[in-house]
């Protein structure tokens, strides 16, 4: 009898997540979880895996809500190809306030 052939296969989420930290103190989070996965064989009875290639994966660019008066750093988080590779990232981004504009006149 030939030995039956199991097949299966394995699972990971690799998660980026950027915390917008707004002006008024709040924080809006938003995680961008990436499932990759790979297949496998074995012989049934035995430990032993053959494993195919790890699947790619990719995180969306972000775009951080404008905020009038304020510069926001980073303004964008560039899209990024996810691999098995990669590690779970966290990107914060801030906002600085704009200079006031000077206005002159003069008074008499």
């Amino acid at each position: 009898d030939e030995p039956a052939i199991v097949e299966g296969k394995e699972e990971k989420t690799i998660t980026r997540t950027i915390n917008v930290h707004l002006p008024n103190g709040e924080v809006q989070t938003t995680r961008q979880p990436v499932t990759l996965e790979r297949k496998y064989t074995s012989v049934a009875g035995s430990d032993e895996k053959k494993y195919g290639p790890w699947t790619v994966g990719r995180w969306e660019s972000f775009t951080a809500p404008e905020q009038e008066g304020y510069t926001v750093i980073p303004g964008t988080v560039d899209e990024v190809e996810v691999t098995s590779e990669s590690l779970d990232a966290v990107v914060d981004i801030y906002y600085r306030a704009d200079e006031p504009a000077i206005v002159e006149g003069k008074e008499e």
